[in-house]
C-alpha cells in the first residue's frame, strides 16, 4: 500500500547534525533516527516504503523566515518531497512571502507556536491566518505541549478550537492528535470535528486503547499518517498495525486523505 508521511523534518546540511543532536534528548526515546538531512529522509522513505512525505520547516524568528523558506523551495523540488514553508506572526512581509512560496509550488505552512513564542489564538496572529486562507495554503499547527515550551501551553486544544471557529476557511492540519500531552482536552474540543489531525509522535506517548478511541471518534477521512521523523521512525506504522483498521481506513490514513489535501493524483 502506498503511503504519504505527512509529518517529517529535515534541515540544511550545514546545521542538520548539530541541530538534531541538540534536540534529541527531548524526544520520547532520548535519541534521533538520523542526522536530519534531506538525503537521509529520502533513504528512510525508501526503506519504509513511503512514496512521498511532507517536510516541515519552522522559522523560529521573523529574521529566519526567508532563510528557512529558501530551503523549503529547494527541498520541494526533490522527488517525493512536499515541503512546507514557515512564517512568523511578527514577519512584516507575509503577503509577499506567501505569493513567492505559492509561485514556487509550496502548498502549505508550518506554524509551531511554542518554538515561535506566540499564543495560537492571539489576535496578533489573525492577519497571518487571514493571509494564509486568502492564498489557499494548508496550515499545519504543532498542537499541545512541547518539551521545550518552558511550561507555557502556546497551542492548547481549546485555543486551537477558537482559531478554527474564527477562521473556518483555513485548511488546517493539527499535529500530534491535536494536543501533545493535552489529550483529554483534545478529545473534548477537537476529536470528532471535520479537521485534519495527524498521528505524528503518538506511538509511545499514549496507550494503544487511546489510539483506538481516537480512530473510532474522529472521521476517518480526516486522519493523516505522520511520524515526526527523525524523532520517530516506524513506531506509528507499528501502532497502526495494532489498531486493526479496515482496508478502507488504511487507504484513507496512509494515502487518500493526504493525496486529496496535497492534490496529488499519482506518484
Amino acid at each position: 500500500m502506498k503511503k504519504i508521511d505527512f509529518h517529517t523534518h529535515a534541515y540544511p546540511e550545514s546545521i542538520a547534525d548539530r541541530l538534531t543532536g541538540r534536540m534529541a534528548p527531548y524526544s520520547p526515546a532520548g535519541m534521533r533516527y538520523g542526522r536530519g538531512t534531506l538525503r537521509e529522509l529520502a533513504e528512510r522513505n525508501a526503506r519504509q516504503g513511503i512514496a512521498a512525505c511532507v517536510q516541515l520547516n519552522i522559522a523560529a524568528s521573523p529574521g529566519s523566515v526567508r532563510r528557512m523558506n529558501e530551503f523549503a523551495v529547494q527541498a520541494n523540488a526533490l522527488p517525493g518531497i512536499y515541503a512546507f514553508g514557515s512564517l512568523h506572526p511578527a514577519y512584516e512581509k507575509a503577503e509577499e512571502e506567501l505569493r513567492r512560496l505559492r509561485d514556487a509550488g509550496i502548498k502549505g505552512i508550518k506554524l509551531h507556536p511554542a518554538a515561535q513564542h506566540f499564543q495560537v489564538d492571539a489576535e496578533s496572529a489573525f492577519p497571518l491566518y487571514e493571509a494564509m486562507a486568502k492564498h489557499g495554503m494548508i496550515v499545519l499547527f504543532h498542537c499541545g505541549r512541547d518539551p521545550q515550551d518552558g511550561g507555557i501551553d502556546y497551542a492548547a486544544p481549546a485555543a486551537v478550537a477558537r482559531v478554527m471557529e474564527r477562521f473556518p476557511q483555513l485548511k488546517l492540519v493539527l499535529a500530534h492528535l491535536g494536543g501533545m500531552d493535552d489529550l483529554e482536552q483534545a478529545e473534548e474540543m477537537l476529536w470528532g470535528r471535520k479537521v485534519y489531525i495527524d498521528l505524528a509522535m503518538t506511538a509511545g506517548y499514549m496507550p494503544q486503547q487511546k489510539i483506538n478511541a481516537f480512530m473510532k471518534k474522529h472521521p476517518s477521512e480526516y486522519i493523516l499518517y505522520g511520524s515526526d521523523y527523525p524523532w520517530h521512525d516506524d513506531q506509528e506504522l507499528v501502532m497502526l498495525e495494532k489498531a486493526n483498521l479496515s482496508e478502507q481506513m488504511r487507504r484513507q490514513i496512509f494515502w487518500e486523505n493526504a493525496a486529496n489535501l496535497l492534490e496529488i493524483e499519482e506518484i
